[in-house]
C-alpha cells in the first residue's frame, strides 16, 4: 500500500510538474513575444529620439550662429555716426574720394623687469581715420582739418600729403589726412 501511495504521489507530482512546465513554457513564449515587441517599440522610440536630437542639434547650431553674429554686431561701434560727422564738416569746398579706417602696427615699448632685462609689452593702438580728397584751395583743406579737430573725436588730425590737383580745377589741392581717434574707454 505504501508503494502504491508512492507511485500515486509520484504520478500526481509528475502531472503537476508537467503542468507547471507547460505553463512556464507557454508563459516564456508569450514573454519572449512581448519582449520582442517591447524591443521593437523601444528601437522605434530610440530612432525617433535620435532624429529629434539631430533636429535639436541643428536648431542649436543655428541659434549659436545667430548669437555669435549678434554679439559681433553688438561689439562693433556704429561708424555711420562718425561718417556723418565727417561728411557734415566737408561743406561744398571739400570732396572726399576715400575714407578708410586703419589700425597702425602695434608698437612695443620696452619696460624693465626686476632682473633688469628689457621685456616687450604690446600697447594697443587707436584707430586712424584716413581721408583722401580734393579741396578748392589749400586754405579750405586747412579749415577742414580744423573743423575735424573741433569734433573732439580725434586726438590729432594730420595733413599727411597735399599737392596741386591734376584734374584741371584751378587752385584745387589733393590731400590725404590721418585722424587718430581718441582711445576707447572700457
Amino acid at each position: 500500500m505504501r508503494t502504491r501511495a508512492w507511485i500515486g504521489g509520484i504520478c500526481i507530482g509528475s502531472i503537476v510538474l508537467t503542468g507547471m512546465f507547460v505553463t512556464v513554457a507557454a508563459t516564456w513564449r508569450d514573454d519572449r513575444a512581448q519582449l520582442r515587441e517591447m524591443l521593437e517599440d523601444s528601437e522605434g522610440s530610440n530612432r525617433a529620439i535620435k532624429d529629434r536630437i539631430v533636429s535639436l542639434d541643428r536648431e542649436l547650431e543655428h541659434a549659436w550662429a545667430g548669437l555669435y553674429a549678434a554679439e559681433r554686431i553688438r561689439d562693433q561701434p556704429d561708424w555711420s555716426i562718425l561718417l556723418a560727422a565727417v561728411a557734415a564738416r566737408t561743406g561744398e569746398q571739400i570732396v572726399l574720394a576715400r575714407i578708410g579706417l586703419e589700425r597702425p602696427a602695434p608698437t612695443r615699448p620696452l619696460s624693465r623687469t626686476p632682473e633688469g632685462v628689457a621685456a616687450a609689452q604690446p600697447r594697443p593702438q587707436p584707430r586712424d581715420l584716413v581721408l583722401s580728397g580734393t579741396g578748392v584751395s589749400a586754405h579750405q583743406v586747412s579749415l577742414f582739418s580744423v573743423r575735424l579737430e573741433e569734433l573732439s573725436l580725434f586726438s590729432r588730425v594730420i595733413i599727411q600729403q597735399s599737392a596741386r590737383d591734376q584734374t584741371g580745377l584751378e587752385g584745387a589741392i589733393a590731400f590725404t589726412m590721418r585722424c587718430t581717434l581718441i582711445e576707447e574707454v572700457d
